[in-house]
């Protein structure tokens, strides 16, 4: 609760991502675009793996937008990969 008065540019990225995945249960929302352009880091995949729960847990479809995917492959069940448009 140390957060709930803090505005969400004040949050750091991965705490920003928690609130977005919140809001879209809140709304119930059965789809999740989750895009970064850096490479993955750990609080990075804390999401991704509360992501994965949720997946499992809510039929929820994730499509992740990553430039590192060396720390997911194992994670996922499909990659489609777009090089040199």
């Amino acid at each position: 609760m140390e957060y709930k008065d803090r505005l969400i540019g004040d949050l750091s990225g991965g705490q920003q991502q928690r609130v977005f995945i919140a809001e879209h249960l809140r709304q119930s929302l059965k789809l999740f675009f989750l895009m970064t352009t850096t490479a993955v880091d750990e609080k990075q995949v804390t999401n991704l793996c509360l992501l994965k729960k949720l997946n499992q847990e809510f039929s929820l479809t994730l499509v992740l937008i990553l430039h590192d995917i060396e720390r997911i492959t194992k994670e996922v069940m499909h990659i489609a990969c777009i090089d040199k448009l």
